[in-house]
């Protein structure tokens, strides 16, 4: 009958209008997932195989995106069992300390997450090395020096540090990153053969 007829091409359009919709919608995931400036199968391509088609490349860049993620996972861990590490905002507030860093300044996560490394200063540099320091990672550049630091307990430890800015796309620093190792031990055993001479 006609009314089927109708009932059936109504229901056909809106197959078709709800296709092209996925279809749209798999186009917007994946270029979200390259980066926005890849070339995705153009809108006339509103066949069904090419939503298969745009549903496999999704999962294959997502399970590509899930082991780059993991590689750097292991990136961190490995890192995180090395060095003293800390991230902070462009003013020098801590956004991240990891365990290390926890356990050498005596301090919690909680403690130093939204305060300034001056919590660990000693007052064993001239406030020229941190002036040159904040200079240097303030225009861009990576900074490597020696530092004494003070843990929450009054005891002083040492560190090897580099400092890195983090810069976005116009090479403005928008973070930077210390990774730092104790040299204790080492400044201890320079300074005992210092008195020893």
């Amino acid at each position: 009958s006609s009314t089927e007829l109708t009932d059936a091409n109504t229901r056909l359009r809106e197959d078709i209008v709800a296709r092209n919709r996925a279809l749209e919608s798999l186009r917007r995931v994946l270029a979200d997932l390259m980066g926005g400036d890849q070339q995705t199968p153009s809108s006339s391509d509103a066949a069904p195989e090419n939503i298969e088609l745009l549903s496999r490349l999704i999962q294959e860049l997502v399970a590509e995106r899930e082991l780059q993620r993991h590689k750097l996972d292991n990136l961190k861990f490995a890192l995180d069992e090395h060095a003293i590490v800390s991230i902070t905002d462009i003013d020098g507030n801590i956004t991240y300390a990891n365990d290390r860093f926890c356990d050498i300044s005596g301090y919690t996560r909680q403690e130093l997450v939204g305060r300034n490394h001056r919590i660990v200063r000693s007052a064993q540099h001239s406030p020229a090395i941190y002036q040159e320091m904040w200079e240097t990672i303030a225009s861009g550049k990576v900074w490597h020096g020696e530092l004494c630091n003070r843990a929450k307990g009054g005891t002083l430890y040492w560190v090897a540090a580099t400092i890195v800015p983090l810069l976005d796309a116009h090479g403005t620093p928008q973070e930077y990153i210390a990774i730092r190792t104790d040299i204790t031990e080492q400044k201890r055993s320079e300074q005992a053969l210092a008195v020893s001479r």
